[in-house]
């Protein structure tokens, strides 16, 4: 089942809690990028244009939250080394969409704009969204849970022995996604 790569969106600064790169070692195919905020985001501002991205019972805050304006960089063969915000995902990141059918991301104040940004994505609309938060019932925890009622990441992984069974889980998410959607195809 792992015959694709996976893509990694990685907030290090906030990720005390799992290496995400060492633990997607297990997944056979490997990762076809790895995503990260960076370093001078924490002072981010919000967007100033209207959102498209509003969900159910967003406040104030989230939307502002979902609409910084955040840089981040990829790593990747198909996409080398790059920088680009949240607005520009689509174009930097479309060659990663058919190679990959599975994105793993950290949920923090600075990856959310991307995680919304890329699942109102057509290219990203149909694969796998998975978010990871430490395992403390903290804001991380409460945004990965908003972000999977608003219908942007599909599940959400909190578990202190994350690095045990990850891969594993990954595999099983992937089965049950793609069955999903040989049953709406049909």
């Amino acid at each position: 089942m792992a015959k694709h790569p996976a893509i990694l969106v990685d907030d290090p600064v906030v990720n005390g809690h799992f290496d995400l790169r060492r633990t997607l070692r297990g997944w056979r195919a490997g990762l076809a990028a790895v995503i990260t905020p960076l370093a001078d985001t924490e002072d981010a501002q919000p967007a100033t244009s209207a959102t498209p991205y509003a969900g159910k019972n967003d406040s104030e805050s989230t939307l502002t939250l979902k609409h910084r304006v955040v840089r981040y960089r990829v790593e990747g063969k198909q996409t080398g080394e790059r920088e680009f915000s949240a607005a520009e995902c689509a174009a930097v990141l479309q060659p990663l969409a058919s190679e990959a059918p599975i994105l793993v991301s950290f949920v923090s104040y600075a990856t959310a704009p991307l995680i919304v940004a890329l699942a109102h994505t057509e290219a990203f609309a149909t694969i796998l969204r998975v978010g990871v938060s430490g395992v403390r019932l903290d804001t991380q925890y409460n945004l990965a849970r908003k972000l999977i009622v608003d219908g942007l990441i599909h599940y959400h992984e909190h578990t202190l022995v994350l690095e045990k069974v990850l891969c594993h889980r990954l595999r099983l998410m992937l089965e049950a996604h793609e069955e999903r959607r040989r049953a709406g195809s049909a």
